[in-house]
């Protein structure tokens, strides 16, 4: 209180002394004590938190908003699905409707300097008034300023700010119960650039249907962004989609998502940076369940970075990602980061992944981590199934696979443990002979076997750290 008494008699001395030169800023502070509003300053910087919050880190996320968005409360119960309570409006995300510039309103205007009463009684009561209200945005609870009021509607900003204290925003679209189906299990690996969908519904049928023809429970985790997939997801037939965006480790230890996890038909990893899902992942109950879940035989789907840890060999992209022209001179550059299996899928054994393949030129340095999986004891013969951009791979729970999407396919990749390598640090790269497979969208193959007969076939050799084909075409 002393404080705010301090800030009275400034704002009364300034109003005294020179009525016509009040500031924009004291005029916000009185308006702000007069109405109980946030001051302008205040609610410029919340709308530009939750258009941020909105949109995610991944600024190339351009998908149609979902049908609607939900936020979880402490207080709600956890047992069957994570619960959520709707924002305003049966199918639509609300905004924050708060005004983001002055107020209009009448004691607001009496004190603008072309309006300025010269009174010296009225202008030192306002001043008090600003005293005794206590409402500015300086002096306002920040926990009071963006929790909403039980049971009033929250727009997405609001569920960011206010579940990010619990490490994660949930968005929810479709139904609140639990589907039953019966799962054909499987692993759906897409390229990334655009999604594919007769990938994607493929993925949903993989999870099995219900009684009356509509697909499961959809749960996609992600880093960054926000719905993108719902729109799609739900008008394809699935029962509902829940999307996590996960800020923390804390985050994917929270036993909601544990549970929709335990609940979901499919799980689908969204594209972002893959090095988020290895730090805030590894060692949490979320890995645990969904490795569970897979265990079951129940599917799951990746793309980009999502496709990047599902592999039994994980590029995991811990400091800079990397790239042919860095690698290929250098195997142990600091940005070739390798671990072992976030998630266990049987098909993919032995195998690394990589996505937007021939788009980013990324064969070189696929070529130096097959190496560095061999220098290293990781893998004597390790293979490589790169998907490229606008392309994606669904692969049965037996190995069978088909290519769907217009890129360019997929590229089976491996090199035998007889191989020649020169694999050091600052020493360019050795490797020969690669055997790569490269399978057209609408072909099949066998993961398990490693054949795929429709392939076109080719050699890869690196010498100095170029790589050459026997076929005059590295992709």
């Amino acid at each position: 209180m002393r404080n705010m008494s301090s800030r009275s008699t400034q704002v009364a001395d300034a109003i005294t002394t020179r009525p016509v030169a009040i500031s924009t800023a004291i005029t916000d502070q009185v308006a702000c004590a007069v109405l109980g509003r946030p001051s302008i300053k205040a609610q410029q910087a919340s709308t530009i938190r939750s258009r941020r919050m909105r949109e995610g880190e991944e600024g190339n996320d351009n998908r149609t908003p979902a049908l609607c968005c939900h936020t979880a409360h402490p207080e709600e119960p956890t047992r069957g699905w994570p619960q959520a309570v709707p924002t305003a409006g049966p199918n639509r995300c609300t905004r924050d409707r708060s005004p983001s510039s002055g107020f209009h309103h009448p004691a607001a205007i009496m004190i603008l300097p072309s309006r300025v009463l010269r009174t010296t009684t009225l202008l030192t009561a306002l001043a008090t008034a600003l005293a005794t209200a206590g409402a500015c945005a300086t002096s306002r609870n920040s926990s009071e300023a963006t929790a909403p009021t039980a049971g009033a509607p929250r727009s997405p900003a609001d569920s960011a700010r206010a579940d990010s204290t619990r490490g994660y925003t949930l968005y929810h679209s479709g139904s609140l119960t639990d589907a039953q189906t019966t799962p054909k299990g499987g692993a759906y690996l897409a390229g990334g650039g655009t999604d594919i969908e007769p990938g994607m519904r493929w993925l949903l049928a993989q999870g099995g249907t219900q009684s009356n023809g509509a697909f499961g429970d959809v749960v996609v985790l992600r880093s960054s962004g926000s719905n993108g997939y719902h729109t799609m997801l739900t008008g394809m037939g699935a029962h509902s989609v829940r999307s996590f965006v996960i800020f923390s480790r804390d985050g994917a230890e929270r036993p909601e998502i544990a549970e929709a996890i335990r609940r979901a038909e499919v799980v689908f990893i969204a594209g972002g940076d893959q090095s988020t899902y290895e730090t805030r992942w590894r060692g949490t109950s979320l890995q645990r369940e969904l490795n569970a879940r897979i265990a079951a035989g129940y599917p799951v789907g990746g793309t980009s970075a999502g496709l990047a840890v599902l592999g039994e060999h994980v590029y995991s992209a811990l400091n800079v990602s990397s790239t042919s022209v860095m690698v290929l001179p250098n195997p142990y550059d600091a940005s070739v980061t390798l671990s072992r299996s976030l998630f266990t899928l049987p098909v993919l054994r032995n195998v690394i992944t990589d996505s937007h393949f021939a788009v980013r030129d990324r064969m070189g340095r696929l070529m130096v981590f097959l190496a560095r999986l061999q220098q290293d004891g990781a893998a004597s013969a390790p293979r490589a199934l790169a998907v490229d951009e606008r392309s994606a791979v669904g692969v049965n729970s037996d190995g069978t696979a088909t290519v769907f999407g217009p890129g360019n396919g997929a590229y089976l990749v491996s090199v035998a443990a007889t191989a020649t390598r020169v694999c050091k640090a600052q020493t360019a790269l050795e490797l020969s002979p690669v055997e790569v497979q490269l399978v057209g969208t609408g072909s099949t193959f066998d993961l398990g076997r490693w054949s795929a007969p429709s392939a076109r076939r080719y050699t890869l050799q690196v010498r100095g750290g170029v790589v050459s084909s026997s076929d005059g075409a590295i992709y």
